[in-house]
């Protein structure tokens, strides 16, 4: 069997109100080239379709087009997508019933039956040749939020709330040698995040999950959430596949790919990277360190018209110099690039410079870093107790579901 895994895709996306469209319409187009030619049995979605949960109308199109265009290309592959953090699960199963003739299997919201009890059996997946021989199963577990989770209102219960429910589906697979896979969306105990746009779920490094929630006879791990591609506990078989472009200025250097994954009976998962090209470029001006207002204007004065590009530019101010932004931007005003961010560095800054050197570091932590600075300010000697970070992550989350909810979220 071969499979493609992807996640993160964040159709709708905005970076510092720049629209991705074209972006993901390049990555979209480039994937169906690669359904062509890797003739994969499934494509393995792994959360975060949207960027939220009320995505725009030409997010949905490009979706639904994208759909269409995979089973014209391959019309015998599975397609299995699950609900990541930004979507709306329940919008992603609304058209289910249609999708699944198109082969394409959405598991958006956890599937319940009468009295709300767990129905394991509907986050099953089977997949299947065209002679109807089955290739394999696959557990997919979508975004599980704490009122999924039995006991949900206890954080501490969590991780072994989710290890439950995982394990409950496995049940469901028989033991007959069919290869069982999994699918997730969530932060795993070692994961590497960008701090630019990521959100540490399920109470961040508190409440990460163990990579042994996937146990030996799993023969894949196709995880979600993650931006930047990489394995989990060192195995092999359990990976984030990292979004198909960066999503925040600094995963500039993320090298952005897709999984190809073969299962030979007997033989462990073999994953093969495959880079996705990157159509717009996210340069740093410099490439390191930092200039003054002069040298970066001549910089970007020097910058291809016609290159398309989201730049990041670090300056230094001398006394008596302010809005840098403003000034650079109109360095590329009849430029297709577009200066989206300035970050003063140190240097000999005016007191108001100097606050704004200070406001932009504030807004580059982490909420739970952030959290921990003020914590620090005020009682240096004591470290911040775990429940008030776990009573502080509960209301991080609430507040970035009711912005996600209002269109309003980065």
């Amino acid at each position: 069997m071969r499979f493609i895994h992807t996640s993160d895709w964040h159709l709708g996306h905005q970076l510092k109100d720049m629209d991705r469209t074209s972006e993901h319409a390049a990555f979209l187009a480039w994937l169906i080239e690669r359904i062509h030619d890797e003739a994969p049995d499934a494509l393995l979605i792994a959360g975060d379709v949207f960027d939220r949960p009320h995505p725009t109308a030409t997010a949905q199109r490009a979706w639904f087009q994208f759909l269409l265009a995979a089973h014209t290309a391959r019309p015998t592959m599975a397609i299995v997508v699950i609900a990541g953090n930004h979507d709306s699960g329940a919008r992603l199963d609304a058209p289910a019933e249609l999708l699944g003739h198109f082969k394409v299997h959405v598991v958006g919201a956890v599937p319940r039956l009468e009295a709300n009890a767990l129905h394991a059996a509907g986050m099953l997946v089977p997949v299947s040749a065209p002679d109807g021989t089955l290739l394999a199963r696959i557990a997919a577990v979508p975004y599980l939020r704490p009122s999924d989770l039995p006991g949900g209102e206890n954080p501490d219960r969590w991780v072994e709330a989710i290890r439950a429910i995982y394990a409950a589906v496995f049940a469901e697979a028989p033991d007959d040698g069919v290869p069982l896979l999994a699918m997730g969306h969530s932060y795993m105990v070692g994961g590497s995040i960008s701090e630019g746009s990521e959100r540490k779920v399920l109470n961040g490094n508190l409440h990460a999950l163990p990579d042994d929630i996937f146990p030996a006879h799993v023969a894949y791990a196709a995880l979600g959430h993650l931006h930047l591609p990489q394995k989990v506990g060192g195995r092999d078989n359990v990976r984030y596949s990292g979004s198909p472009i960066p999503l925040a200025l600094d995963e500039r250097a993320y090298k952005h790919q897709i999984y190809v994954v073969d299962l030979v009976s007997g033989a462990p998962a073999v994953a093969r990277s495959v880079r996705i090209p990157r159509t717009v470029a996210v340069p740093r001006v410099p490439e390191e360190g930092s200039l003054s207002l002069p040298e970066a204007v001549a910089a970007l004065g020097a910058f291809p018209a016609e290159e398309p590009a989201w730049i990041e530019v670090f300056v230094k101010l001398a006394p008596g110099e302010a809005d840098a932004l403003g000034q650079l931007q109109e360095v590329m005003v009849n430029k297709v690039a577009k200066v989206l961010s300035v970050r003063r560095e140190g240097g000999t800054s005016t007191a108001g410079a100097a606050d704004l050197t200070e406001i932009a570091s504030l807004a580059d932590l982490a909420p739970e870093d952030l959290l921990r600075k003020k914590w620090a300010d005020h009682w240096p000697d004591d470290p911040l107790p775990d429940e008030v970070a776990a009573l502080f992550h509960e209301v991080v989350d609430l507040v970035e579901q009711d912005k996600l909810n209002s269109g309003s979220a980065s």
